[in-house]
């Protein structure tokens, strides 16, 4: 009897030593893709995608949009955010409050890239500027931080919050 409580009293300190010291790893996300999951509360499918340098980039974390109603902004404006660090944030905004294509748009991707582009919202929906459901595509051209063209930028998104 001795022994059984010997043995179970090696495990419970054992148990209780190793326990603790176990630490779950950060996740390793694929290639392209930046976080897991969703951010700003909205659903699972959310996200942006664009391709730029030959490399296609997956942001599905840490994505909100704003509109801004007309009377602010003569005719309104929406913006697009998403990523979880400045290397890789994702910015576009459109001078508009209602769905369509929009040649002036604005699209950065993190602290070095910035250009004009086409941005097309087939779905633009909000009821108090944050929540609602933004859709839609972009192609811009983009250039680095000293002015010069960097290249081509094109992809998606899709955002309910």
């Amino acid at each position: 009897m001795k022994r059984i409580y010997c043995c179970l009293l090696t495990l419970i300190i054992f148990t209780t030593l190793v326990i603790p010291g176990c630490k779950i790893d950060q996740p390793i996300y694929p290639d392209g893709t930046v976080g897991g999951g969703t951010g700003g509360g909205g659903s699972g499918s959310n996200f942006i995608s664009y391709t730029f340098a030959g490399k296609t980039t997956r942001i599905e974390s840490h994505i909100v949009f704003q509109v801004i109603a007309p009377g602010v902004v003569p005719e309104g404006s929406t913006q697009i955010i998403g990523g979880t660090e400045p290397a890789n944030l994702f910015s576009i905004i459109a001078p508009t409050a209602v769905a369509g294509t929009f040649p002036d748009g604005l699209i950065a991707v993190g602290t070095d890239l910035v250009g004009e582009g086409t941005i097309v919202f087939t779905t633009l929906t909000s009821a108090n500027g944050f929540n609602g459901t933004v859709k839609g595509t972009f192609t811009g051209q983009m250039n680095d931080k000293t002015g010069s063209p960097a290249g081509a930028i094109s992809g998606s998104f899709s955002i309910t919050n």
